[in-house]
C-alpha cells in the first residue's frame, strides 16, 4: 500500500482499493488482468473492480486474497476494511481520491490541522503564493524568520523520541548520513540537531532564513523516509516559506521538487505534477542547469505516473538537454547527490513508468551499481525488478527484487519497503515460474525485518 496512506482500518475498502491501485499507475482493466493471471479464475472483468471500488459490491474472501496479492497489501488489513461505510474524500485541486489522507465525511470540513490532506492543501497554497510573488517582496523576513524557526523547531521536536544530546548541527554532513541510513534511524538525530542549531536567538533572524529552509527541507524528506507523512509535509511547507521570505528562487524549486518526488511515489501523482509544474515555473530561469534537469526529471516521473506519456517524454528529453550543460562547479551545496549516475537513474524510473523495460534496465543497473548507500541502492534496484517482470525476464527480476528486499532491510527505509512491497505485484503476475515462487517464499520470511510501511504520523 501507499506508505502516506493511513492505517487501512481508518479507511472503507473502496476508497483503500482505489488508492492501491493508483499508486501503482494501473487501471481497473489492469486490476481484473493481474487477478484473473494470478488467480487461474478467468471470472473478473472491469466493472466488477468498479463495483467494488464504488463500494457497490464487496469482494469476498477469496478474492480479497487475491487482491492484496496483486495490489501488494496485507489481506488481514483488507479484511478489516471491507465493512466500513464508503465516504468520499473531501473535494480539492486534482483528483481527490488519489490524495494520500484520512477520508473525510461528504458535507463536513477536511479533518484536523494534523490530517495529511489539510497539509497537502496548504502545502499547494504556500506554493501558489510563492509563484504569484517569487521575490518574497511581501514577507519581512525580519517577521517570518521567527516564526519560522518556531515551527521548524517544533516539528522538530516531534521525531525526537527519546531526548538526548547533540553535536554540531553541519547539514552537509546530516544530507551525507541520509545516503547512507534510513528515515527511521535518522530522524530523531537529526531532530536533535536542528533543534540545537536553530535554539540560539541570534540565528532566528533573517540571516537565518536560507539554514531554516535547508534543515526544513531535510527534515521533511527524512520524515517521509521514516513513514511521518504528516510531519514531511509541514516541513516542506515551512521550507519553502522560509525560502521565499528569503528570496532564493532555486531553493524553493528544490524544495517543491522534494516534495513533488515523495507525493508522486506516495500514490499522488496529480499534487507531485502540481507541485513539479509550479517549481519549474517559478525557479527555471533562476537556477542552474544542474537544477533545472532535476526540475524536468520531477516532472516526468509525475506525467508518467498519470499516463501522460507525450508530455514525460517531453520532460525527459528537456531534462536530458539540461543535464549535458551541467557545471557541478556552479551548483548550490545541496544538489551535490545529483550526480550522472543519479540522473541515471531517475531517467531509468520514468521509462519503467512509461511502460519501456528495455530503455530502462540500462540506465537503474548503472545507478544500482553506484549507489551510496542500501536505501538508494533498495529503490534502484526495486524499480530495476519491475522493468524486467514487466519485460518477461522473470529470473532476473527475482533477483534484482531480492537484492531490493535485502538492501530495503539494511536501509530501514519505509520508502523502500514501500517500493519492495509494491514489486511482489508484478511478480505474481508471473506466479507459475519457480523463481517467482522462490521469491515470494523469500519475501514472506523476510517481511518482518521491514521498515513498517504505515505512517506513524
Amino acid at each position: 500500500m501507499s506508505m502516506f496512506d493511513p492505517p487501512p482500518d481508518a479507511r472503507p475498502l473502496g476508497p483503500l482499493l482505489t488508492a492501491l491501485r493508483r499508486g501503482l499507475g494501473w487501471s481497473q482493466d489492469r486490476v481484473a488482468e493481474q487477478l484473473c493471471a494470478a488467480s487461474g479464475r478467468h471470472t473478473v472483468t472491469r466493472h466488477e473492480v468498479s463495483r467494488w471500488e464504488r463500494a457497490e459490491r464487496v469482494p469476498s474472501a477469496f478474492w480479497r486474497r487475491w487482491l492484496a496479492t496483486v495490489l501488494g497489501a496485507d489481506p488481514a488489513d483488507l479484511a478489516r476494511s471491507a465493512g466500513a461505510v464508503h465516504r468520499a474524500l473531501p473535494a480539492g485541486p486534482g483528483p481527490v481520491t488519489a490524495l494520500p489522507g484520512r477520508a473525510g465525511t461528504a458535507t463536513g470540513p477536511a479533518g484536523p490541522a494534523a490530517d495529511p490532506v489539510a497539509e497537502t492543501a496548504r502545502l499547494r497554497r504556500a506554493a501558489h503564493a510563492w509563484l504569484t510573488t517569487p521575490s518574497g517582496a511581501d514577507i519581512p523576513a525580519a517577521r517570518a524568520a521567527p516564526a519560522l524557526t518556531r515551527r521548524l523547531l517544533r516539528l522538530a521536536g516531534t521525531v525526537v523520541t527519546v531526548p538526548g544530546a547533540a553535536g554540531p548541527a553541519a547539514l552537509p554532513g546530516l544530507r551525507r548520513l541520509d545516503d547512507l541510513v534510513g528515515g527511521a534511524d535518522l530522524a530523531a538525530t537529526l531532530g536533535r540537531r536542528l533543534i540545537a542549531a536553530h535554539a540560539e536567538p541570534g540565528l532566528a533572524g533573517a540571516a537565518g532564513l536560507a539554514p531554516v529552509a535547508e534543515g526544513a527541507q531535510l527534515l521533511g524528506w527524512v520524515a517521509a523516509d521514516a513513514g511521518r507523512w504528516r510531519v514531511a509535509i509541514a516541513a516542506h511547507r515551512v521550507a519553502l516559506q522560509a525560502a521565499h521570505a528569503a528570496g532564493d528562487r532555486p531553493l524553493a524549486g528544490y524544495v517543491l521538487s522534494s516534495a513533488s518526488h515523495l507525493l508522486t511515489e506516495a500514490g499522488d501523482p496529480a499534487t507531485g505534477l502540481l507541485l513539479a509544474r509550479t517549481a519549474w515555473s517559478g525557479a527555471a530561469r533562476s537556477g542552474g542547469a544542474t537544477g533545472r534537469a532535476l526540475l524536468l526529471h520531477r516532472a516526468a516521473l509525475a506525467y508518467a505516473l498519470s499516463g501522460r506519456h507525450r508530455e514525460a517524454d517531453v520532460a525527459l528529453a528537456a531534462a536530458r538537454r539540461a543535464a549535458d550543460r551541467s557545471d557541478p562547479r556552479r551548483d548550490p551545496a545541496w544538489l551535490y547527490w545529483l550526480t550522472p549516475e543519479e540522473l541515471n537513474g531517475m531517467t531509468g524510473r520514468c521509462q519503467a513508468a512509461l511502460g519501456r523495460p528495455m530503455r530502462a534496465v540500462g540506465p537503474l543497473l548503472l545507478a544500482a551499481r553506484a549507489a551510496p548507500g542500501p536505501r538508494t541502492a533498495a529503490l534502484h534496484r526495486a524499480w530495476l525488478a519491475r522493468a524486467f517482470a514487466d519485460g518477461g525476464d522473470v529470473e532476473r527480476a527475482c533477483a534484482a527484487g531480492s537484492a531490493a528486499l535485502h538492501d530495503a532491510i539494511r536501509a530501514g527505509s519505509v520508502r523502500a519497503a514501500t517500493q519492495v512491497c509494491r514489486l511482489q505485484t508484478r511478480i505474481s503476475a508471473h506466479a507459475t515460474h519457480p523463481a517467482a515462487r522462490r521469491h515470494r517464499e523469500e519475501f514472506a520470511a523476510a517481511r518482518d525485518l521491514l521498515a513498517d510501511v504505515r505512517p506513524a504520523g
